[in-house]
C-alpha cells in the first residue's frame, strides 16, 4: 500500500506589487508534509519519490498557484482584458499543447487583464521546474545511475537551473509591467527545457523523460500566453 501523505494547507492574503498597484492575492502554502520511511533499494527509492512527486505535481496548480487576483481596472499599459478561455484561444489555438492551457490557468480569474495570466503560467513553469530539479537531483544523489545515463541527467541539471532563472525572471518583470527581456528569456527557457528532452532522447522509457515532455508543453503555454503581450 502506499503511505497517506496528510497535509496542513493554509490560506494567505498578501498584498503584492502588481504594476503600479498593490492588490491582494490567496497564496496557499503547506506547513506540513510526511510521509512513512519504508525501507526499500536505491532504485525503488527514487521511483517511488519520482511516483510520489508526480502525484504531487497533479495538484501544484490548487496548492501553489495563484487562486485568485482581484484588479481593479488595467494594472499594465496598453494590455488587453479577456477571459481566461479566450486567452487559451488566442495563444494556443491549433498547438499540440493547447488543452494543456485551460488546465493551467484553472486557478486564474475567469477574466483578467493578460499579464494576469502570463503570470500565472511562469509562476506554475518555475515551479515544476523546481519538482523537476529534485528528481534530478535524488537520481543523481541516489548514485546507482548507468554510465549512459549520467551525461544527459547532468545536461538536464544544467538547462533546468538555465530555465527556473529565465522563467523566474520573466515572473518578475511580468509582475513589475517591464516587458524588456521577456520575449527574450521565454525563447532561452523553451530552449533550455528542450535541450534536456534531446538530451534524454535515448532514454524515453525513463519517467523523467515524460516529465520533462509535459514541462516543456508547459513552457510553451506559458510563452504562447506571454506572446500575447510580449510579441514573438
Amino acid at each position: 500500500m502506499c503511505p497517506v501523505l496528510p497535509l496542513i494547507y493554509h490560506l494567505e492574503i498578501q498584498s503584492i506589487p502588481f504594476g503600479d498597484r498593490i492588490h491582494p492575492i490567496y497564496m496557499g502554502t503547506i506547513t506540513s508534509f510526511h510521509h512513512q520511511k519504508i525501507q526499500a533499494s536505491p532504485d525503488h527509492q527514487v521511483a517511488r519519490d519520482m511516483t510520489t512527486r508526480a502525484a504531487m505535481t497533479d495538484v501544484l496548480p490548487i496548492l501553489f498557484i495563484l487562486a485568485a487576483v482581484f484588479i481593479a481596472g488595467d494594472a499594465c499599459d496598453n494590455v488587453p482584458s479577456m477571459s481566461s478561455g479566450d486567452a487559451c484561444h488566442k495563444a494556443c489555438d491549433g498547438q499540440p499543447w493547447y488543452g494543456l492551457c485551460p488546465d493551467t490557468l484553472r486557478s486564474a480569474p475567469d477574466a483578467a487583464e493578460l499579464t494576469v495570466y502570463a503570470l500565472v503560467a511562469a509562476r506554475q513553469a518555475t515551479l515544476k521546474y523546481e519538482d523537476t530539479m529534485a528528481t534530478l537531483d535524488q537520481m543523481l544523489g541516489a548514485g546507482n545511475l548507468p554510465a549512459g545515463e549520467r551525461p544527459a541527467v547532468d545536461k538536464c541539471v544544467d538547462k533546468y537551473r538555465e530555465a527556473h532563472g529565465l522563467m523566474a525572471s520573466v515572473a518578475d518583470q511580468l509582475s513589475g509591467c517591464d516587458f524588456t527581456r521577456a520575449r527574450q528569456e521565454y525563447v532561452d527557457a523553451q530552449t533550455a527545457v528542450g535541450t534536456c528532452q534531446n538530451a534524454l532522447w535515448s532514454y524515453q522509457g525513463l519517467q523523467l523523460y515524460a516529465m520533462v515532455s509535459a514541462d516543456l508543453n508547459l513552457t510553451m503555454v506559458a510563452y504562447d500566453l506571454g506572446a500575447l503581450i510580449v510579441g514573438k
